[in-house]
């Protein structure tokens, strides 16, 4: 790759800010109240990928039970049961059909395909920017990386069951519902936030961190990342109980 196609990337390293590139774009898809947005919802829970390997995790069965129970709409390759012509196949942060897809539902299921230490992708990052609330399966300790209050995580639960009865006691009471939306307007939490979005590897705040660091000379060592231990560092395949 020529240095003149990186340097775009470089410059917004430089210039990357929290608020304006994280907090406005989320601000900009919530404009609508609350009560807009569930006047316009298609499903109760979302849910888009095109991975459904089972290998490392059970992703695709908990979420065909829970589909027994509750009205999903799944994109994509697995389970697929709804249809967007508009959200495209790579599913790309960067095409507004996905979010606004996604906008429409209360819930958006962002159920990682490998629940290890220190892997979460982006999937509860396009929940917030679409406005609505995700239901988190990762490793517990992942869940650092969120805004507190933002989030229902699937290990809080004995099983997938007890999970849609919650999801159906929130979508039958408002006022427990939005309290998921609280942390938006909570300072404290989202400079909490912030720092803690930083210090994952993979970021982009991350990135640029290390870039600086090794263009300005300060960083003498290179780390070199293995494999995670799956004994260790990830759940069991069964760890989120059916």
């Amino acid at each position: 790759m020529k240095i003149t196609e990186i340097q775009p990337l470089l410059n917004t390293v430089e210039t990357f800010d929290f608020y304006r590139d994280v907090m406005e774009p989320k601000r900009k898809y919530r404009e609508q109240e609350l009560s807009q947005n569930a006047s316009s919802q298609i499903a109760l829970a979302g849910w888009v990928t095109s991975n459904c390997e089972k290998t490392y995790s059970n992703r695709v069965d908990y979420i065909t039970k829970l589909m027994e129970i509750i009205p999903i709409n799944s994109y994509g390759k697995c389970l697929n049961n709804a249809k967007e012509q508009n959200i495209g196949i790579t599913y790309n942060i960067k095409n507004p059909h996905k979010l606004e897809t996604i906008s429409h539902h209360k819930f958006y299921l962002s159920f990682e395909n490998t629940n290890c230490k220190g892997y979460i992708t982006e999937k509860p990052l396009h929940s917030y920017l679409a406005g609505t609330v995700p239901i988190v399966m990762a490793h517990p300790d992942n869940t650092f990386f969120l805004p507190r209050g933002s989030y229902i995580y699937v290990g809080d639960f004995d099983s997938a069951t007890d999970l849609a009865k919650y999801l159906i006691y929130l979508d039958e009471n408002e006022d427990e519902y939005k309290k998921y939306f609280k942390w938006r307007t909570d300072v404290k939490v989202l400079e909490q936030w912030k720092e803690h979005l930083t210090s994952i590897p993979t970021f982009p705040c991350g990135i640029g961190t290390v870039f600086k660091k090794w263009r300005s000379g300060r960083m003498q060592t290179v780390k070199v990342l293995h494999s995670s231990d799956f004994n260790t560092d990830c759940l069991p395949l069964d760890y989120h109980t059916i």
